[in-house]
Formats: structure tokens, C-alpha cells, sequence
């Protein structure tokens, strides 16, 4: 009985190893006919779309659209010219401004308070927040 037993372990393995290796050559199979029906282009498709009649109105007026884009991006483009020549124009004075307040020093050294310092840190970044 135990040999009826192990012949039957035994069909039941082979028939197992049939049958995954049968649904993996189907895969397979199935897999190579997408591929190949993706690779192939549709002629009917490129056909359709060349011999298809054009309407000359929608034509004119994507062009009218894309000129009206093109015309506001030039637009655009001369305000940021002329905001950049306008912060050039006040970096200039800024820095001659700047160049001035640096010959007067803004502070001594003598008014300094270092305990003062330590007290107003303390109260504006204190640590416990």
C-alpha cells in the first residue's frame, strides 16, 4: 500500500510540473502576440488622419490664439526689462547711499552696554518659548 501511495505523490508532482509549465508557455505565447501587435503601426489610423478634410476656419483661428499668446509673453518680457532697469537704477543710488552712511559711523562704542544686551536678548529670544 505505501508503494500506491508514493506512485500517487509521484503523479500528482509531474502532472503539477505539466501543467505549470503548460500555462507558462501559454503566457509566453500570449505575451510575444501582444508585443507583435503593438509593433505593427495601423495604416487605417495614419490614413484617416492625412486624407481627412481640414477645417480652414479652426486652422486660422489656433493660429489667431497663438499670436495673441506670443504678442502677451512679449509684453511680458518688456515690463520685467524695464523692472530690471528700474531695481538697477535704485541698486545705484542704494549703494552711493550706502557709501555715505558708511564714513559716519552709525554708533559708538562707548555707548555699548553689554549687560544691557545680554538683558534685551534675554527678554526678546527668551529660552523657555
Amino acid at each position: 500500500m505505501d508503494d500506491f501511495g508514493n506512485i500517487l505523490y509521484l503523479i500528482f508532482i509531474a502532472l503539477s510540473l505539466v501543467g505549470g509549465l503548460w500555462q507558462n508557455f501559454n503566457k509566453q505565447k500570449a505575451k510575444k502576440k501582444e508585443e507583435s501587435a503593438q509593433s505593427i503601426p495601423k495604416y487605417e489610423d495614419d490614413f484617416i488622419d492625412k486624407f481627412e478634410p481640414i477645417d480652414q476656419e479652426e486652422v486660422l483661428e489656433n493660429e489667431r490664439e497663438a499670436r495673441e499668446t506670443i504678442q502677451a509673453m512679449k509684453r511680458k518680457t518688456d515690463l520685467v526689462k524695464k523692472d530690471r532697469r528700474i531695481k538697477r537704477r535704485n541698486d545705484i543710488l542704494l549703494e552711493a547711499e550706502s557709501a555715505e552712511e558708511e564714513e559716519v559711523p552709525a554708533f559708538d562704542l562707548k555707548d555699548f552696554d553689554a549687560r544691557k544686551a545680554v538683558i534685551y536678548s534675554d527678554i526678546i529670544n527668551p529660552p523657555y518659548l
